[in-house]
C-alpha cells in the first residue's frame, strides 16, 4: 500500500496495531499519526532515530548514535568515535555502562564517557570535568553527611548562643563598673553588640533552615527515585 508522507508517496504496509511502516523500514508512522524516522531490526523493531554500524568483522549491528558514538539496541555494544568497540551491559536506571573488563562509561545524550568508580561510595568520576554519577549508595552516603552536618552546625549555634548569652549577662554588670572616660561610648558598644549578635545568631538560623530543606528535598527525591526503581 502507498501513503503520503510528507509530501512524498511511501511504499510499505499496515502494522498490527494500525501503524504504517516503510517498505525499507526507514519511515514508521504511529496509529495516532506521527510520522518517526529510523531503521527496522531483521526481527521487524522499529528503532526510532536508529541507525546501523558495520563491525569489524563485517557484521552489521543495528542501534543509535549518541554524539559521535554508537550503542547497539540491545545495549551490549558501544563503538566510540574512534572505532574502539567495547562489549558490556547498560544500566538503563543510572546510564552507566560496564564493560566485560570492568571499566566504566555514561551514556549520556553528548556521547560516551569514560570515568571512574570513587570506591568510598560508588559514584563515577566522569574523565574531562565532565560531572559525577551518583550511585544509591553515594546518595545515601552524601545525605547522612548533609545530615551529619546540619547536627554539626546546629551544635555550634547554640554554644555561640550561651557564649553571647553570657558576653552579654557581663555586659550589664559591667556598666557600673566602668569608670573611665569612654564610658560615654558603652551604651553605643553594647548596642552594636547586640546588634551584632541578632545578625549573627539569624545568619545560623538561615543556614540551619536551608540546610534542612535542602536535606528534605533531596530526601525525598530519592525515595522517590527508590520506588521508581522498585516498581
Amino acid at each position: 500500500m502507498k501513503r503520503t508522507i510528507d509530501g512524498q508517496e511511501v511504499l510499505g504496509n499496515e502494522t498490527k496495531n494500525g501503524g504504517f511502516l516503510s517498505k525499507d523500514g526507514t519511515i514508521y508512522v504511529t496509529p495516532g499519526g506521527k510520522v518517526e524516522h529510523g531503521v527496522t531490526t531483521p526481527d521487524g523493531r522499529f528503532i526510532e532515530g536508529g541507525t546501523t554500524h558495520t563491525m569489524p568483522d563485517g557484521s552489521t549491528v543495528y542501534g543509535q548514535t549518541v554524539g559521535d558514538d554508537f550503542i547497539s539496541v540491545d545495549a551490549t555494544t558501544i563503538v566510540l568515535g574512534d572505532n574502539t568497540v567495547i562489549h558490556g551491559h547498560l544500566d538503563q536506571n543510572t546510564g552507566l555502562f560496564t564493560t566485560d573488563s570492568g571499566e566504566v562509561y555514561f551514556v549520556g545524550k553528548d556521547g560516551v564517557t569514560h570515568g571512574e568508580v570513587r570506591h568510598s561510595d560508588g559514584a563515577v568520576i566522569l574523565d574531562g570535568h565532565h560531572g559525577v554519577v551518583m550511585s544509591a549508595h553515594s546518595w545515601k552516603v552524601d545525605l547522612q553527611q548533609l545530615a551529619d552536618a546540619i547536627a554539626y552546625v546546629q551544635g555550634k549555634a547554640e554554644a555561640i548562643t550561651m557564649t553571647m548569652g553570657l558576653i552579654d549577662a557581663k555586659m550589664i554588670h559591667l556598666h557600673d563598673m566602668w569608670q573611665s572616660p569612654s564610658y560615654g561610648s558603652f551604651d553605643d558598644m553594647r548596642r552594636w553588640f547586640r546588634n551584632a549578635e541578632d545578625d549573627l545568631l539569624n545568619m545560623l538560623r538561615e543556614i540551619i533552615h536551608r540546610m534542612r530543606i535542602s536535606y528534605e528535598n533531596y530526601h525525598q527525591a530519592e525515595a522517590a527515585n527508590l520506588a521508581n526503581l522498585s516498581e
